[in-house]
């Protein structure tokens, strides 16, 4: 089964907001930096595909 555009946008959304608490809970870990920087990198090119 393969997922519309749509559900990855949304599923990445969740991640970053997910991550984005993580941050604000551990703002000095950077793992967790490190796994937001990688969940905002793959949202930003899962929007940039769906422009084309």
């Amino acid at each position: 089964m393969t997922e519309d555009h749509e559900t990855r946008v949304g599923l990445a959304l969740q991640r970053v907001v997910e991550l984005f608490a993580a941050v604000c809970g551990a703002p000095d870990d950077e793992r967790v930096a490190g796994d937001a920087d990688v969940a905002l990198a793959d949202l930003n090119q899962l929007l940039r595909d769906g422009t084309r």
